[in-house]
């Protein structure tokens, strides 16, 4: 990384972030970052709105660092992280399963810390931009919510109002 003329930052999130069918700027939806409340079958629902923040930031901070940073979006993959352990009843059955099944979260940051170091990853660094989600490292296309223009700065401009209500950050 001493070599390289640019910073790399790597933003982790998912694949749910495909999932929510509305953007955050519609007028029909809860203010962006208010508490929600919902049930245990409102929780994944939850986690992909998250998820589709998260990645429309990304896209965001992308183009507004293109000449600085590189900014990558990525989805580990599936993960045995644990993250449905607070489930009532099946929690321990579901941990269990994935614990078994999915890579454990060493493994899952392989890709974290490919797109953080690698040379390889260098030549995309080096064009600027990126605007590209990643999965397991691999490059796709980021959901067409996180790609909109007008969404991605509403969103930009949340969170940066959100975090200096909170404390003290510049943009």
């Amino acid at each position: 990384l001493k070599s390289s003329t640019r910073g790399r930052v790597v933003m982790v999130s998912s694949e749910e972030h495909r999932l929510p069918k509305h953007r955050f700027d519609d007028s029909s939806q809860p203010a962006f970052g208010s508490a929600v409340e919902h049930g245990m079958g409102g929780a994944m629902e939850r986690y992909a709105d998250s998820k589709l923040a998260l990645t429309t930031f990304a896209m965001e901070l992308s183009e507004r660092w293109k000449d600085k940073v590189t900014v990558y979006d990525m989805c580990p993959g599936p993960v045995a992280s644990g993250i449905a352990r607070g489930t009532p009843v099946i929690g321990p059955a579901i941990v269990w399963a994935m614990d078994k099944v999915f890579p454990s979260k060493f493994e899952a940051a392989l890709p974290v810390l490919r797109l953080a170091f690698d040379p390889a990853f260098e030549f995309i660094a080096e064009g600027g931009g990126g605007e590209a989600h990643h999965h397991m490292a691999e490059p796709a296309r980021a959901a067409p919510f996180a790609m909109d223009t007008s969404h991605r700065k509403f969103v930009f401009e949340q969170t940066i109002e959100l975090l200096n209500k909170r404390s003290a950050v510049e943009p």
